[in-house]
């Protein structure tokens, strides 16, 4: 149902979605986690052009404590947060830049 309404809300493909949740999920272990980090990756992939999947394993590789491939998004993720490997604060910075553009993007 999740899916369902995600695909509604933000007209990216189930196809899409599924490979993307499931990725960030194997790591965090958490659905609540992972359903947060989806909405982040679908703002951020609207926001800066990148595939949802680039998104996502980037996420992914982040709960893992890989944030090299979150510098690479061009999300303006400042070398300080990146460096503490908090995911909660990396979230935290990327849904105050793109909060909505998911939403946004089916406007325009």
């Amino acid at each position: 149902m999740y899916i369902a309404n995600l695909q509604k809300a933000t007209g990216v493909l189930d196809d899409q979605l599924r490979p993307a949740f499931q990725s960030i999920l194997t790591v965090t272990g958490s659905i609540t986690k992972s359903q947060e980090a989806l909405n982040t990756a679908l703002n951020v992939s609207a926001a800066t052009g990148k595939s949802l999947t680039e998104v996502s394993q980037a996420l992914a590789k982040g709960y893992a404590g890989q944030t090299t491939a979150l510098s690479r998004l061009g999300a303006g993720l400042s070398k300080a947060t990146l460096k503490s490997g908090d995911m909660n604060k990396i979230l935290e910075e990327l849904n105050t830049k793109f909060a909505g553009q998911a939403a946004a993007r089916l406007d325009t």
